[in-house]
């Protein structure tokens, strides 16, 4: 909304007209105050619900101008709220990342001039609306200030599933919290499949991983082994109507230490393709039974408990 804003701004000032602003809310407030616009009234404060009586104020400013010959025209701009989930395209959520991990990483800013940033320079996201899924990144990583947010996401889902749970990733080390939220979940009923590759690219990540199975395997989940090649894909599918996909893996350095971006969808469409692919995976995997982890010999499973020691840093 803001970026639209100084887009019109621009427009009519190309044509001479001067522009001024009234601004409702801190965000907008901040934003073209640090731009260093023209603002003729504000007000901010307004909490979760506020009431026509504090807005009148600052309206009245923008409408005795109008009369007084001051204004000729008067624009109102207000973001469209669809819901919870959508609320700005997902490329442009991406993008915002991107440059500011980009920032973290290297100190170099890829925006310029802040007036410009995300308008129409080179890093500018096309947002006109595309297809109707809803969507919502969700980025999490060192520098979140609400780090470990992911976890909240998985567990949500996995209370919030009522008959299957597929889950897809190459490495798999999640803490008691998420252990336990897989296990709630099977024990309600709730089909959980976990896919992991049979042979894994990092050995020790590999032996880590099956050392902690038997806490899901206890309580009635399914463990598959997916034949080679090794296979890169992070997938969750809830229901066939919820999913995510994304860079993050279920283990603790990913969400915590890496910087990491997901997608969640809520469409059957397209949540129904991802559970039906997990499913094709299953059907040519094998499947890991506790029998199995148990049955490791002594050496083997101290070397798997040593390497679980690491899994914070794995």
């Amino acid at each position: 909304m803001f970026k639209n804003t100084l887009l019109l701004m621009r427009e009519w000032q190309g044509k001479g007209a001067k522009v001024n602003l009234c601004l409702l809310g801190s965000k907008g407030v901040a934003f073209f105050r640090r731009l260093g616009v023209p603002i003729l009234a504000s007000v901010s404060g307004l909490g979760d619900k506020p009431h026509v009586k504090d807005l009148l104020g600052s309206v009245k400013v923008m409408l005795d101008a109008y009369r007084d010959g001051s204004i000729d025209r008067l624009f109102l701009i207000n973001a469209q709220f669809l819901n919870t989930m959508t609320q700005k395209p997902v490329v442009t959520q991406l993008l915002e990342v991107f440059v500011e991990d980009w920032a973290f990483a290297s100190g170099e800013s890829l925006v310029g001039d802040p007036t410009t940033a995300g308008i129409d320079g080179p890093w500018a996201p096309d947002q006109r609306v595309a297809g109707t899924v809803l969507a919502r990144g969700i980025r999490f990583g060192p520098d979140d200030p609400d780090i470990g947010r992911i976890k909240l996401v998985l567990v949500g889902a996995l209370a919030a599933a009522q008959k299957t749970v597929r889950i897809m990733t190459p490495y798999f080390l999640p803490d008691d919290a998420v252990c336990q939220a897989l296990d709630v979940a099977a024990m309600r009923g709730v089909e959980v499949d976990i896919v992991l590759p049979d042979q894994n690219n990092l050995a020790l990540v590999s032996w880590a991983s099956t050392a902690m199975l038997w806490q899901v395997l206890g309580r009635g989940c399914k463990v598959w082994m997916s034949p080679p090649p090794f296979d890169h894909t992070k997938l969750m599918a809830v229901d066939g109507s919820w999913a995510m996909f994304g860079s993050g893996n279920w283990d603790d350095r990913s969400m915590r230490l890496n910087f990491e971006f997901n997608v969640e969808t809520y469409d059957r469409t397209v949540a129904g393709q991802i559970d039906r692919h997990i499913a094709d995976v299953i059907a040519r995997s094998r499947p890991k039974t506790l029998a199995e982890v148990d049955d490791r010999s002594l050496p083997v499973r101290l070397r798997d408990g040593v390497a679980r020691l690491f899994s914070p840093y794995l």
